[in-house]
């Protein structure tokens, strides 16, 4: 529609266009189907509009040699058909006029894929898709954009955010729902020696908040995921090399934190009610340095928080983990090598069982079983 400055398509039109070869190429050869209240606009600014019904039908094509006739004949191998419903659709992305800042939704209220068992239903509340950049220069941000070509010329990209809220896909017996979703990039670029300017998008945010609710195994869980690296760092001391790899400078290091955090129930087939409520928190601390800044996992009302520090290499794999674990008083503090192996201490011996400052005890390995040896001389098997 806009490279034919098409305003209006309707069930009639496409039907029409059917055997139209060039709108068999912008349709990569699938068959369209419209319903009778199908209908698609394009503004004259490039905003797009989309309602009703549409059934697809794609098909692969193969060419397989007749020994008859010397020729290849082509084959269709597979054929898929299925239908999409569009309710309040838009793609307001697109704009003709020049400007630093576009912005704009791709988005739906409702969108159902399918039919039958495999029917899948998406709705938003908000438009679904919102998106918002900040280029160096105006840039007309459409169809014909290229962001090689913008990076050719000079023009970075300082900050593009996607983002959703409140998007939820039902599907079967499942439903999602994503409840808040924000993904953020930017360029960074530098000359190499030989006078060449690379250029690279690079993300630094990624926060998502979500819920999974399903009836077979019955699940019941939210989960919550933000990782940051500081933008300030990325721009000050992240270069790229003549590899196309990005290389932190000497002496310097990205801060960047990490949370996950998950609460709720699963159910195994056995009806055994699985519970969930923990939450990480992850913090790099020095070029060569992860902090677990607390891991909280609670259990039957009780709560176990582990504390850890990672030391890396050059080749960002850790050389030792140390870890403690903490219950009220209680705490152990157990070590961990290259291979993820505990370091012991002593002869199977793997760390000390304190509450407070007094020892009750030793956390023993006797070739791979784990054992709690007390003051007292009794044992728990782990």
């Amino acid at each position: 529609m806009y490279d034919n400055k098409i305003a209006q398509l309707t069930q009639a039109d496409i039907l029409a266009l059917k055997n139209d070869e060039t709108f068999k190429e912008y349709t990569y050869g699938n068959i369209l189907v419209p319903s009778s209240d199908f209908i698609a606009k394009m503004s004259a600014d490039n905003k797009f509009s989309l309602e009703g019904g549409l059934d697809i039908t794609s098909q692969n094509i193969d060419y397989i040699y007749n020994s008859t006739t010397k020729r290849s004949d082509k084959v269709v191998t597979t054929v898929d058909t299925f239908g999409v419903i569009y309710k309040g659709f838009i793609n307001t992305l697109y704009t003709n006029t020049p400007m630093t800042n576009p912005a704009g939704n791709l988005g739906f209220d409702n969108l159902t894929i399918g039919s039958g068992a495999e029917r899948m239903v998406l709705s938003s509340a908000t438009k679904g898709i919102k998106m918002q950049g900040q280029f160096s220069e105006a840039v007309v941000y459409n169809d014909d954009f290229d962001f090689s070509d913008a990076q050719a010329k000079g023009i970075r990209l300082q900050k593009a955010t996607l983002g959703f809220q409140d998007l939820k896909l039902v599907a079967n017996d499942s439903v999602i729902d994503a409840q808040d979703f924000e993904f953020v990039v930017m360029d960074i670029s530098n000359k190499l020696a030989d006078g060449t300017t690379v250029v690279q998008t690079v993300p630094y945010k990624l926060a998502l908040t979500g819920k999974l609710n399903k009836k077979m195994p019955i699940t019941d869980v939210s989960i919550t995921l933000n990782m940051n690296a500081n933008e300030a760092d990325i721009k000050n001391h992240v270069r790229i090399d003549e590899n196309g790899d990005l290389k932190e400078a000497d002496g310097t290091y990205v801060g960047m934190t990490a949370l996950l955090a998950a609460k709720g129930q699963l159910t195994k087939d056995n009806a055994v009610v699985i519970p969930l409520d923990f939450q990480a928190n992850l913090t790099r601390t020095g070029r060569d340095q992860i902090t677990l800044e607390s891991l909280n996992a609670s259990v039957e009302g009780k709560t176990l928080l582990i504390e850890g520090v990672s030391d890396l290499k050059a080749a960002d794999k850790a050389t030792k983990t140390t870890l403690t674990f903490k219950q009220g008083n209680a705490h152990l503090t157990l070590n961990m090598n290259s291979d993820n192996d505990f370091i012991e201490k002593s002869a199977g011996k793997l760390g000390d069982i304190m509450v407070g400052n007094n020892d009750y005890g030793d956390l023993y390995d006797n070739n791979g079983q784990i054992t709690a040896r007390f003051t007292d001389n009794s044992l728990i098997v782990l």
